[in-house]
């Protein structure tokens, strides 16, 4: 069982000792001074270690949250992974170390434990070995979304190299007893879409570059060696609509650290066929459509912003400019979306809006914002 534990530097003493004990008990914690070696691209190690971790521990404490938002890009990805779990789905185990404002996307989606409680430690074991039951029940029976059962897939494949790679990747099977057609299609649509990367990544034998790259000392060496990893979510399966997002990670050998993006797949159930849908077919005004968006992606970007950092977005003029560029009134700015629940919900990279280090955004616009310029009924690829 993988537990990833995001905490604040200076936390750290307290959080090694946490950290031995769950090794004490037969788990697998994954805490960064613990694992990362000198010379190790850091970056990309986390990454790699929160996209495989069953569960997410956040250490909460005034270092680690500010302004009722966390710190750390990792606890800002795990936050938002939260909206792809199930509601009884134990993901992300929030731990307060030391009185803070708690996010309200804890406060409102998980009850946490203060670790000064007794017998805290055995609490947030016994947490551990639900989820584990869980995803072991996951595994076998799939994941129950609306007539649908989901169950999560992986190629992987990592060869040593000058540079090496290595290859990671998730996606979703779907099986349906209503929509045996539309299932089919849908697992072969995301079974060939990875096995498509697995080819596009793996390093060519004519790329080969010993000037640059050594010779592995070990079998395998991370830094001299190409990554792509990915896990996913569906954001909504119904007999109308299927939604499935990806959050993907690449990493080129010899970086300072690997990058983040994101895709959406958005699909109308139609006749007990699927059809693939993008935003400007959502749409019967497409300018005004993304004016709305752009508004609204703007104003909840500028709050998350000032959340994480205490500062205004605008406050630097280099990345005001990225942000009013990447934000504009354009819809191939906000191609990157999932539907659900009356909502559109749009997602940001990393250097889309902010630096690196503030990690990605989401940003979530209600249907009824956009009423007056939806397309209805025939003409609409969404059911209302």
């Amino acid at each position: 069982m993988k537990v990833f534990l995001s905490y604040a530097k200076e936390d750290g003493a307290i959080v090694k000792e946490f950290h031995d004990h769950l090794k004490a008990m037969g788990l697998d914690p994954w805490m960064d001074q613990e694992r990362l070696l000198p010379g190790q691209p850091w970056e990309r190690e986390i990454d790699r270690a929160l996209k495989e971790a069953n569960v997410v521990i956040l250490f909460m404490s005034p270092r680690s949250v500010k302004k009722r938002s966390f710190v750390t890009r990792e606890a800002n990805t795990a936050i938002a992974n939260l909206r792809y779990k199930k509601a009884d789905d134990i993901y992300v185990i929030p731990v307060l170390i030391e009185q803070c404002e708690v996010p309200e996307e804890i406060s409102e989606r998980a009850q946490y434990i203060e670790i000064s409680e007794p017998g805290a430690k055995n609490k947030i074991v016994a947490s551990i070995m639900r989820a584990a039951e869980q995803q072991e029940i996951a595994i076998l029976n799939g994941v129950e979304h609306g007539p649908y059962h989901v169950y999560s897939r992986s190629h992987e494949e990592k060869k040593p190299g000058q540079p090496g790679y290595d290859i990671s990747l998730d996606y979703p099977e779907f099986v349906s007893a209503q929509f045996p057609e539309v299932a089919q299609a849908l697992t072969k649509f995301f079974q060939g879409r990875a096995a498509k990367i697995l080819l596009d990544n793996r390093s060519k034998p004519w790329d080969q570059n010993p000037d640059f790259h050594p010779e592995p000392e070990d079998e395998f060496n991370p830094f001299h060696s190409n990554g792509r990893w990915e896990n996913f979510g569906v954001v909504s399966a119904t007999e109308h609509v299927v939604s499935v997002y990806f959050n993907c990670s690449w990493y080129g050998a010899g970086a300072a650290h690997s990058n983040e993006y994101h895709e959406g797949f958005n699909f109308a159930i139609i006749d007990g066929q699927p059809y693939p849908f993008n935003l400007r077919e959502l749409f019967t005004n497409a300018e005004k459509a993304a004016e709305i968006i752009s508004q609204e992606c703007r104003k909840s970007l500028a709050r998350e912003y000032w959340n994480r950092s205490g500062m205004e977005i605008d406050s630097d003029e280099y990345w005001k400019e990225t942000f009013l560029t990447n934000t504009a009134a354009s819809l191939s700015n906000f191609d990157t979306f999932t539907v659900a629940d009356g909502k559109l919900t749009f997602y940001f990279a990393p250097y889309r809006v902010a630096a690196y280090s503030f990690g990605s955004f989401t940003v979530d616009v209600p249907l009824y914002d956009l009423r007056e310029v939806l397309a209805r009924c025939d003409k609409s690829p969404l059911v209302y």
